[in-house]
């Protein structure tokens, strides 16, 4: 993945990558497990050869942790922000609607305005009497 450039302009699928990352993490951990239960046995024998069966899983869980913050550091910086610029368009997109309908009342404000007749009218009377006057209170 890291020096072939055919995996990015591929269509492949990432799922490998990530099941390499964490098997590379498992690995990792049961090396760790593997030696602090061996450690016990071992050093009843011979202690130097047990200080150095924890010290290989060591290097080995160091190694695992540099490929593991590597590919974080890849991940990381080169997603996320793709995920916050998707965030903050969708956001955008919704307030498109609200920013149009203050901006053309505004406008509609400025140039045509209040029609002042329209506010302080009263309502015309109708000649007709309303339906229900016939009822007795």
């Amino acid at each position: 993945m890291l020096n072939n450039p055919d995996f990015v302009l591929g269509a492949g699928s990432d799922g490998a990558v990530l099941w390499a990352a964490f098997l590379e993490l498992f690995a990792g951990l049961t090396c760790i497990g593997t030696a602090v239960v061996l450690y016990r046995v071992i050093r009843r024998d011979r202690e130097s050869a047990a200080m150095g069966f924890v010290a290989a899983s060591l290097v080995t869980t160091a190694r695992s942790l540099v490929a593991v913050h590597d590919w974080t550091f890849l991940f990381g910086p080169g997603f996320l922000p793709v995920v916050n610029a998707l965030c903050l368009a969708t956001a955008l997109l919704g307030a498109l609607p609200i920013a149009a309908w203050e901006f053309s009342l505004g406008v509609w404000l400025t140039f045509k305005g209040f029609t002042p007749s329209a506010i302080t009218d009263e309502p015309a009377r109708s000649a007709t009497p309303p339906a229900y006057d016939h009822v007795a209170a």
